[in-house]
């Protein structure tokens, strides 16, 4: 039987608000219009409430961070023929995280 491929996610678009207060579960929370998507634990990892805040903060950058990469691995400007090693792994590694963060194969 063959499978199905599943459909590329597609995640809930941006800006996301990182909200710190504490008001809601006694954890930071990822808010998009008001409305919780995410909401950020502190764990055995975590050395202290800073680290949760660190999390926090990269979470709701994430939207913000997938439109940059995805602009600078479109930009016309790139030839990779004139690019050094280091900026085409750097272009690679962009593009990985893109498929990782949108579930693209």
């Amino acid at each position: 039987m063959a499978r199905t491929q599943q459909p590329v996610s597609t995640p809930t678009p941006g800006p996301w608000q990182n909200d710190a207060s504490r008001k809601y579960y006694d954890k930071h929370v990822i808010r998009k219009n008001g409305l919780i998507i995410a909401a950020v634990h502190t764990s055995a990892l975590d050395r202290t409430r800073i680290d949760a805040e660190a999390n926090g903060r990269l979470l709701a950058a994430a939207p913000e961070l997938l439109a940059a990469l995805r602009r600078l691995v479109n930009c016309p400007d790139v030839n990779e023929d004139e690019l050094s090693p280091e900026t085409i792994k750097a272009l690679d590694d962009a593009n990985d995280a893109i498929r990782k963060a949108t579930g693209a194969p």
